[in-house]
C-alpha cells in the first residue's frame, strides 16, 4: 500500500486550545447544577450578548445574576469559597480586563473540566498530562523525509490596525526571507468588532478559499502579527513542520494563557497576575495549568499552548 499522504490543515491557534483543556465531564467534579443546567446557562448566555453587544457594563450580574451564582457555588466547591464582592472588585480594578465575568461563567458551564486534581475520579487520573508521569511527556515523532518542493507554504496573519505600526517586524523580516504573508482584516480597520472572533472567521475563510485540488499540497503558516517576525526562510520551516508528523503544530509559550489573566484567573481561586518567579514553579499550585498541559520537550519551558 502507498504511505498515507500526509494532511496540513492549520486551524486558528485557540481551537486547539480548547481541545487541550476541555476534559470530559466526569462524576465526582463538583459540577452539579441538577436539572436546571440549561435554564442556567440559558441566563448566562443572554447576560454576556447583552454586555457583548454594549447594553450592559463589563461587570454587570456578577452582584445581581442568580446564574452567576450558581457559577460561583460550582467552582467555590472545588477551589475554596469565592463571594461576588471578591469578582465584583477584581472586575472593576479594570487589570486586563478582556473577558465579560458572565461569559467566561457560560463557557466553563458548557465545556466544564476539573479545577482541583482530587476532583479526578482514581480511574482517570492516567488519562491527564502530569508533570509527574513521564510516560505522559511529549515526544516529537520523527516522520520519513518529505519532498517539500512540491508544498506550498501559506503565511497568515490577522490585524486590523495601521500596519505600520503594529506588524513591521513580521513584514520587514518577511521580506528578507523571501516569504510573503497575507495580512487578513485590514478592509476592518478601526471597527469595534470583538477580533478574536473575527480572527477566526476570516481565517476560515481563506482556508476555505484554497483550491480543493491544492489542500493536500498546503501548509499554512497562522501567527500573531504585533510581537512576532519571521527568522527562518520557507525550506526550513517546511522541513521541520513535516519532521512532527502531525496535522497541527502548535508553539508554545512561558505563561499559562488564559488561566493567568481575570476572569479566567479567579477560577483557579486567585490572582495569577501576583504569581511571579521561575515559570516551572509560578503555577506549580495549580491544577489546571500545572497537570492538564503536557511537559515542555527538552530543556524548554514554554509548555503552555500560545493561543
Amino acid at each position: 500500500m502507498p504511505p498515507r499522504r500526509p494532511r496540513h490543515h492549520v486551524l486558528p491557534i485557540f481551537l486547539v486550545f480548547m481541545a487541550v483543556v476541555t476534559i470530559p465531564r466526569v462524576r465526582g467534579s463538583g459540577i452539579n447544577l441538577g436539572t436546571d443546567v440549561e435554564s442556567v446557562k440559558a441566563e448566562l448566555l443572554s447576560q454576556c450578548k447583552q454586555i457583548r453587544e454594549g447594553k450592559r457594563d463589563m461587570c454587570d450580574f456578577i452582584l445581581t445574576g442568580d446564574a452567576f451564582g450558581r457559577f460561583l457555588d460550582v467552582i467555590s466547591s472545588q477551589v475554596g469559597k469565592q463571594t461576588r464582592m471578591e469578582w465584583k472588585i477584581r472586575c472593576k480594578t479594570g487589570i486586563l480586563v478582556s473577558d465579560p465575568p458572565v461569559c467566561w461563567a457560560f463557557a466553563y458551564l458548557t465545556l466544564p473540566f476539573p479545577l482541583h486534581s482530587k476532583d479526578i475520579p482514581s480511574n482517570l487520573q492516567n488519562s491527564y498530562c502530569s508533570h509527574s508521569n513521564p510516560e505522559d511527556r511529549y515526544q516529537t515523532k520523527r516522520a520519513k523525509k518529505v519532498d517539500i518542493s512540491k508544498y506550498d507554504l501559506v503565511p497568515l496573519t490577522v490585524e486590523n490596525r495601521d500596519l505600520r505600526e503594529k506588524t513591521c517586524s513580521l513584514l520587514r523580516t518577511s521580506c528578507g526571507l523571501g516569504l510573503e504573508p497575507e495580512v487578513l482584516g485590514q478592509e476592518m480597520r478601526n471597527t469595534k468588532l470583538n477580533m478574536r472572533r473575527m480572527k477566526l472567521n476570516l481565517v476560515v475563510q481563506r482556508l476555505e478559499k484554497i483550491p480543493s485540488s491544492k489542500r493536500n499540497r498546503t501548509v499554512v503558516l497562522f501567527t500573531d502579527s504585533s510581537d512576532v517576525f519571521y527568522q527562518r526562510r520557507k525550506e526550513y520551516i517546511l522541513t521541520t513542520f513535516f519532521e512532527h508528523d502531525a496535522d497541527i503544530v502548535v508553539s508554545g509559550e512561558m505563561d499559562c494563557f488564559p488561566f493567568r489573566y481575570f476572569p479566567m484567573s479567579m477560577t483557579l481561586g486567585r490572582n495569577t497576575l501576583m504569581a511571579w518567579g521561575d515559570v516551572s514553579r509560578r503555577y506549580k499550585n495549580f491544577h489546571v495549568c500545572n497537570e492538564l498541559f503536557p511537559n515542555a520537550e527538552g530543556p524548554s519551558t514554554a509548555r503552555w499552548v500560545n493561543s
